[in-house]
């Protein structure tokens, strides 16, 4: 089994790519996931209309992500297995690569020597934030290795017996359970067939899931609880954002069902994974009712008691705060207001003591992501998040002293390619996203993509020209409050703003530069 994973590009060619294909009987649409509840059929769709749903789906928290396109290939050997398991090992992938609650579409192609499928999603998650692409190749062979090694027989009979001991009415509520899991349900006699990854790996007795069915009783008091959630909490907009917050907040899932070829959902499932319950969406409340929109004062309500509710998380961070509150079709900003979308004025506020705990939280997330190894490395992380002494930050490296001196080499060996080239320090910081920094008598290059710092000394003996580049100085007093405390932001943002708090002259430098480009393109 070969993956790779193919070229990044500005827009989404692979949809035009592959759907070219399926238009001439050489590709098969194989699934087609988390495109929202009312466009569940994308076999309904044309190209402009899925391109666009990406497109849009891909706008960045903090503006646009230059190549947004995540496009793989998974290659058999040969013919040797079919399309179904292509697609079954595809979706293990998507989920080991942390692709599974973006939108995808997986394609079958016969039409080589080789059986494959192609993958195309986002690299962009539902928070606005890109996916981390670190060691990206490094990682997707891991993943497929992993999937390789799999024990099916072992893995699919661990799934069936866990969906055994949930509480269910009807056969077709067992097969959905299983069938989440990319399983799929056939009943023989005297045993059901559970397949995955294209072969029978388990068998269950019928009788033994019938006398489950007969053994049902409807879990009044949890329906009643379920049925208060969804009076409480249900949004203003699109039913898919609620199915998405009742999942997080409450391990309660929404499964509509369609009938082929259209687009309306005629019913829906309830699956409690918290209590382990399966309900008919009737017994909670009404497909109809589910589905209309809430008047504006039920929104606000729904907003207030979500905001009652997180409140009570000390640890919350911003961009949790902001995508819960988006559940419910509202915008959040680092003051604190919050607006229903589409809509200017303010509905509700948060105090700034709480913005500044969930912001601070927000910096200190972001902050930990980066793997120290030193109290200097960590005191110019600690900097440029404006971060309190007390809270200590994660040494990843103190007990890996192999896995920091192996990405310090591969650090080296780009950077010191780069130069050998010609190009400028300013031109080779700015396309691969690195920063740099001073502490005590050191300079550090900061790897923002891969969330990692090293002294300069110990990456190259080339005496490096920092004409051009934004130097933060770790060694400078400097009061953060204010400003800082109202941020929110990746390394280069924070960073930016410390550098014109510690240098005011630099940012007007910037600004002029900035003017002088303008009055260049306008000519």
């Amino acid at each position: 089994m070969v993956v790779k994973i193919l070229s990044s590009g500005a827009g989404f060619s692979g949809i035009k790519y592959n759907e070219n294909k399926v238009s001439i009987g050489s590709a098969q649409l194989m699934a087609s996931e988390n495109f929202g509840l009312l466009d569940m059929d994308s076999k309904t769709k044309t190209i402009p209309e899925l391109e666009s749903f990406f497109k849009a789906w891909s706008m960045a928290e903090k503006g646009t992500i230059s190549k947004p396109q995540f496009h793989v290939a998974i290659s058999c050997k040969g013919k040797e297995t079919s399309g179904e398991e292509l697609t079954r090992i595809a979706q293990e992938y998507i989920k080991k690569m942390g692709y599974q609650d973006n939108p995808y579409l997986i394609y079958f192609h016969s039409d080589t020597a080789n059986n494959h499928v192609h993958i195309v999603s986002s690299r962009v998650n539902e928070s606005g934030l890109k996916i981390n692409d670190s060691f990206e190749r490094r990682r997707s062979q891991a993943a497929m290795k992993e999937i390789l090694a799999q024990d099916p027989e072992q893995e699919v009979g661990e799934q069936v017996k866990r969906a055994l001991t949930y509480n269910f009415s009807t056969e077709a509520q067992f097969k959905l359970l299983l069938e989440k899991q990319g399983i799929t349900v056939k009943r023989k006699e005297p045993q059901y067939q559970f397949i995955k990854y294209g072969a029978v790996n388990h068998q269950e007795s019928n009788l033994k899931v019938d006398n489950k069915i007969k053994a049902y009783q409807e879990p009044s008091e949890r329906i009643k609880q379920i049925k208060a959630l969804f009076l409480k909490y249900k949004p203003a907009l699109t039913p898919e954002k609620f199915s998405e917050f009742m999942r997080e907040k409450f391990g309660v899932e929404l499964v509509f069902h369609t009938a082929k070829g259209k687009d309306t959902a005629y019913g829906y499932t309830i699956i409690d994974h918290g209590q382990q319950q399966v309900l008919k969406g009737s017994q909670v409340l009404k497909l109809s009712d589910l589905l209309a929109l809430a008047p504006k004062a039920g929104s606000l309500q729904a907003a207030a008691e979500l905001l009652s509710t997180l409140a009570e998380n000390n640890q919350l961070r911003y961009r949790e705060f902001k995508q819960q509150l988006a559940h419910l079709c509202f915008e959040l900003n680092p003051s604190g207001a919050v607006r229903l979308a589409g809509e200017e004025q303010v509905s509700l506020a948060i105090s700034k003591d709480r913005m500044r705990q969930v912001l601070y939280n927000d910096r200190l997330y972001e902050a930990n992501k980066f793997a120290l190894a030193t109290p200097a490395e960590a005191e110019i992380i600690r900097r440029v998040f404006h971060l309190k002494k007390e809270d200590r930050l994660n040494y990843q490296f103190s007990n890996d002293n192999n896995g920091r001196e192996q990405a310090k080499t591969i650090l080296s060996d780009k950077l010191n390619s780069l130069l050998a080239t010609g190009k400028e320090l300013v031109d080779i910081a700015k396309e691969n996203h690195y920063a740099f920094a001073k502490n005590g008598g050191e300079v550090y290059l900061v790897d923002q993509k891969n969330y990692a710092l090293y002294p300069v000394s110990e990456l190259t003996h080339t005496k490096l020209n920092y004409t051009g580049i934004s130097m933060i100085d770790a060694n400078k007093p400097v009061y953060l409050g204010g400003k800082m405390e109202q941020s929110s932001g990746s390394f280069g943002e924070l960073a930016a703003e410390l550098i014109s708090l510690l240098d005011p002259a630099e940012k007007d430098e910037q600004t002029q530069d900035n003017k002088r480009k303008n009055k260049r393109r306008i000519k």
